[in-house]
């Protein structure tokens, strides 16, 4: 898709694979679709056990491991996933909803190359890929610059797109948007650009 941020890898014909594993059907769905908006390969997993069977099916490039899960926890997964591959097989990256910073550091010792707090951002999810797997973007937008400044925003909208995305309000946001596009080419162009990001 034409998305702003893809994988400069992925053009020249090497895709990324990547496994998510988490057993809330939410945080899956939204890691894999920000690795998929890049342009990489996503398999998930629903717990830990599902997880050390689909490294061995699938040998992915990188894991993003909840900590969290039935069955099987992402670290007792890890510590199997270690036993079997080895610690330079693939990279792994904790996932967990605490950001405290000797949590961090327990993960890195049992084994994990990094470490994302939930909720998960995109710039540290393609930082993290940077930095891991040594992948490079290149990035594509839509509209040039004088394109946009085209579009003059009446300001009672633009004060109302401001405070719906800094509320978190997707549905205000939308509304927004819905009025943006009716302002010709532009305006629908930059609407779905916006739309892009707020997903």
């Amino acid at each position: 898709p034409d998305h702003a941020l893809r994988l400069r890898a992925a053009t020249e014909g090497y895709k990324i694979k990547a496994l998510v594993a988490d057993d809330i059907k939410e945080n899956r769905d939204v890691l894999a679709l920000l690795l998929s908006d890049i342009g990489v390969q996503v398999i998930t997993a629903e717990d830990g056990r599902q997880a050390v069977e689909l490294v061995r099916s699938h040998r992915p490039d990188i894991v993003f491991m909840d900590i969290r899960m039935p069955n099987m926890d992402g670290i007792e997964a890890a510590h199997k996933i270690f036993e079997e591959f080895g610690h330079n097989a693939l990279k792994l990256v904790a996932i967990s909803a605490s950001a405290l910073t000797h949590e961090r550091e327990n993960y890195l010792r049992e084994g994990f190359d990094d470490f994302i707090a939930k909720p998960i951002l995109a710039e540290q999810v393609y930082d993290c890929l940077a930095r891991l797997l040594h992948v490079k973007y290149e990035y594509k937008d839509e509209l040039s610059l004088s394109d946009y400044s085209k579009i003059v925003l009446p300001e009672v909208l633009f004060l109302h797109l401001k405070e719906s995305v800094e509320l978190g309000e997707v549905t205000e946001l939308e509304k927004s948007l819905e009025k943006v596009r009716q302002m010709g080419k532009e305006g629908d162009m930059l609407a779905e650009r916006l739309l892009k990001l707020s997903r």
